[in-house]
């Protein structure tokens, strides 16, 4: 499991819980529960950004060694 599938899934499971918190009026908890949610959004759109632009930088250097290894094979055969 990725870490950012990690923080996805506690936004949510938070986010039940501040619904739940609404819907009952239980508002002390409700306003913790919705700052905790807020901290929560943001670190998984953080994590999954980081993830998704390591992921992509992985693929382009493998991308430009299979590139060199063509042109230093080539220029070997000349």
């Amino acid at each position: 499991m990725k870490k950012h599938q990690f923080e996805e899934i506690t936004f949510v499971l938070h986010l039940i819980a501040t619904l739940l918190a609404y819907q009952n009026n239980i508002m002390w908890l409700f306003y913790i529960l919705s700052v905790k949610t807020s901290i929560d959004l943001y670190c998984s759109i953080y994590l999954a950004y980081k993830s998704a632009k390591k992921s992509k930088l992985k693929k382009q250097n493998e991308k430009e060694i299979l590139d060199c290894s063509r042109c230093f094979g080539n220029s070997t055969h000349i």
